[in-house]
């Protein structure tokens, strides 16, 4: 019975890895980021100081290179081979079209009483060559998708919305008790 119990407690806690998000982040020097993704950020035409972080998720290891382009806040994140993985832009949540903002507000309302939207960042997916060409013309992008952080009484979550505001995919934060020190 007691080992029958532990498993139980082993398996919840895995599924809420496997379900949950956790981000670290902590700055690092350009010398410690994957080549790879110091060469794609030098090809883009971006005139203000890049930043790198390094960020720890739950198994596995992201490095980002932030920076202020046209106005806007980018944040361009690369797989720990130096591989890119996204580029988010943040943006302003009444920023968005009318319909988008209805949408997605009606699919928060059918989960939650009340909310908070913390944060809302434009998501675009592609391959080296689809976002280099992408920056330098500054079209539509590829693949765009919207990720939003939202706060609850006792929650955060991060949203993932397609570009007219289909619901993809949520995942809740999870805090680790290693975080923060209780005294």
């Amino acid at each position: 019975m007691k080992y029958a119990l532990l498993w139980i407690c082993f398996g919840m806690m895995c599924q809420l890895g496997a379900q949950g998000k956790y981000e670290k982040e902590s700055r690092t020097s350009t010398d410690k980021v994957p080549q790879k993704a110091v060469i794609f950020v030098q090809k883009l035409p971006l005139k203000k100081k890049i930043k790198w972080y390094k960020e720890q998720q739950l198994d596995t290891i992201s490095f980002e290179a932030k920076t202020k382009h046209k106005g806007s806040l980018y944040s361009i994140e690369f797989a720990a081979d130096g591989s890119l993985e996204d580029v988010e832009v943040l943006v302003p949540w009444r920023k968005l079209p009318k319909g988008l903002q209805n949408t997605i507000t009606s699919h928060l309302e059918r989960n939650f009483k009340k909310y908070t939207i913390v944060k809302v960042q434009k998501q675009f997916k592609g391959n080296d060559k689809q976002i280099l060409n992408w920056f330098l013309k500054e079209g539509k992008g590829p693949n765009l998708a919207w990720e939003l952080v939202v706060r609850t009484k006792k929650t955060q979550w991060e949203y993932l919305f397609d570009g007219e505001g289909k619901f993809l995919h949520k995942e809740i934060f999870v805090q680790l008790a290693t975080d923060h020190l209780d005294f």
